[in-house]
C-alpha cells in the first residue's frame, strides 16, 4: 500500500494499483486503462510482443463530495495517473503523449517523473520528485516517463472541457527524444523522425506551497486562467 495523503485527500494505492480512500466522501471514478498495444507505435523499438497488459491507469475527475460544486463551476478536473515501473526493451515506460490548447499542472505524489514537452523549436526535460510540480505550457506536446523502479503516481489539474490531440506524436512515432538505459547509463536519444531538435534540461518550478488539490480550492481563478 502507498499512502497518498500528500495529495490533500485521504487517498492510498493498493497492491493492485487501485486508488482507494477510507473517506466515503472522496469520489473516485473507475480508471481508464491504457494498454501496452496502444503504445506500440511510440516506442523507440517495436516491443517483442503486442499485448493487452495495462501500461498505466487514469483516474479522471476525483473530488471530495463537498468540493464538487467548485470544480463544476470552474470547469476544472483533478486527475490521478498511476504508472507502474517497466521497460520496453531498453526504453522506460511512458504515457502516450498529447497536446491541448491550455496549460496543465502536474504534481508527483509518489516516485519520480521525467516530463518531456516540446514545440516546433525545442524540447524541455524536467525531472520531478515527490511533492514537486510541473507546469506544461499550452500547445506543447508532452509525455510523462517513469524512469525508476518505483510506482509513479501523479496528479494533474486541467480544464474539463478540453480535448487532447495525439496526432502529431503518433505521426512522428513518439516525441523528439526517447529516454533509455544502455550499458547502465540513462540517457535521451533523438527520434530520427524529427529534424534535429534542441534538448534543454530545466528544474521544476516552485510556485505552489500546498498540495495541488488544496491549491485549487484556495485560488480557483489561477487555474481557470491556464
Amino acid at each position: 500500500m502507498i499512502n497518498l495523503g500528500n495529495s490533500g485527500l485521504e487517498l492510498y494505492l493498493d497492491d493492485d494499483y487501485g486508488l482507494k480512500s477510507h473517506n466515503k466522501k472522496v469520489i473516485i471514478p473507475e480508471p481508464g486503462v491504457r494498454r501496452m498495444h496502444e503504445l506500440n507505435e511510440v516506442f523507440l523499438e517495436e516491443p517483442e510482443l503486442v499485448c493487452n497488459d495495462a501500461a498505466y491507469f487514469m483516474y479522471r475527475g476525483i473530488y471530495h463530495d463537498g468540493d464538487r460544486e467548485i470544480f463544476e463551476k470552474n470547469n476544472i478536473r483533478y486527475d490521478i495517473t498511476v504508472i507502474p515501473p517497466r521497460k520496453i526493451r531498453n526504453e522506460f515506460i511512458k504515457t502516450l503523449g498529447h497536446r491541448h490548447p491550455c496549460a496543465e499542472i502536474y504534481e508527483v505524489l509518489n516516485g519520480k517523473a521525467i516530463y518531456l514537452m516540446q514545440n516546433e523549436e525545442e524540447a524541455i526535460s524536467t525531472g520531478v520528485n515527490s511533492s514537486e510540480v510541473m507546469y506544461i505550457l499550452r500547445n506543447h506536446d508532452h509525455v510523462t516517463i517513469n524512469p525508476s523502479g518505483e510506482v509513479l503516481v501523479m496528479s494533474n489539474i486541467v480544464k474539463s472541457d478540453i480535448e487532447s490531440d495525439y496526432g502529431i506524436i503518433k505521426s512522428k512515432k513518439g516525441m523528439s527524444f526517447f529516454f533509455i538505459e544502455e550499458d547502465y547509463e540513462k540517457k535521451f536519444v533523438q527520434n530520427n523522425n524529427y529534424k534535429e531538435t534542441r534538448l534543454k534540461i530545466k528544474n521544476p518550478p516552485n510556485f505552489l506551497f500546498m498540495p495541488l488539490y488544496n491549491s485549487f480550492l484556495f485560488n480557483p481563478s489561477f487555474f481557470t486562467n491556464l
